[in-house]
């Protein structure tokens, strides 16, 4: 028993960190021989983060069925616990789930019961988090006024607990917000303060993403040359050995 709750914990730490890495196969490779061991000793809690985990490293893969039923078992194992932090955190990873589903009044419902229980239970940090995926659902479903409101009080807790990736998040969304109700300068202000939190941070990953976004509302802009650079830089950061290639791209027709 001992021997199984060891390898449990060994697998459950290395499916972390690969989530944290966002190498997400490897992540849900650990994860499932972890659960299967877990379940097996009836560790409740343990069960519950990595079926939360699960549903994150699903939900990046795209899989979206499956990221919604592991955040549902996370949701009911972590009720039985009566552990609000993370009942609250498994609320939001459904929400984002249904949302990237479609189902928006199914997504704002759960979101909304993250955000009360982050509320009431004085969870500030998750409750920024709340507030990002909030921000991007009224923003998806045309409200921009609402989504700003939103990243407003999001901002205030990231710049209190300096959380970068967060903080930067608040600074693309505003950027999107601002696009959304044609402030131009507005938006590439805020995408460039992403961007530049992001470099200073060394979040790599966010840094691509973020910079792809500029990249599409530029584009949809008609800012074609400005949006080939935005592209070119997360295609030179996320693949250093077309770096080369990349410089050139666009230089031909110059």
């Amino acid at each position: 028993m001992l021997f199984r709750s060891l390898e449990a914990r060994i697998l459950g730490r290395l499916g972390s960190i690969h989530v944290a890495r966002h190498e997400w196969l490897e992540a849900i490779e650990h994860y499932q021989r972890a659960i299967a061991v877990a379940h097996d000793l009836k560790d409740l809690s343990r069960l519950g983060k990595m079926h939360s985990d699960l549903s994150i490293a699903y939900e990046k893969l795209g899989d979206l069925p499956r990221a919604r039923v592991h955040s549902q078992k996370a949701i009911n194992i972590h009720e039985l616990l009566q552990d609000q932090y993370s009942i609250a955190r498994a609320e939001n990873n459904l929400g984002m789930v249904l949302f990237r589903q479609g189902e928006l009044e199914k997504a704002r419902e759960h979101l909304n019961r993250s955000l009360r229980i982050c509320e009431g239970n004085g969870i500030e940090l998750g409750k920024g988090h709340v507030l990002l995926s909030l921000a991007e659902l009224e923003l998806d479903g045309g409200d921009p006024d609402s989504a700003r409101r939103h990243l407003e009080q999001a901002l205030q807790i990231a710049e209190k607990s300096d959380e970068r990736g967060s903080l930067a998040l608040v600074h693309q969304l505003l950027g999107e917000v601002a696009e959304s109700t044609g402030r131009n300068a507005a938006a590439d202000q805020e995408f460039r303060t992403a961007i530049s939190i992001l470099e200073r941070g060394e979040l790599t990953q966010r840094l691509v993403s973020c910079l792809a976004a500029y990249a599409r509302i530029l584009e949809d802009r008609g800012d074609t040359l400005e949006a080939l650079e935005q592209t070119k830089r997360a295609l030179a950061i996320s693949r250093p050995d077309l770096q080369h290639s990349v410089k050139n791209v666009g230089a031909e027709s110059a």
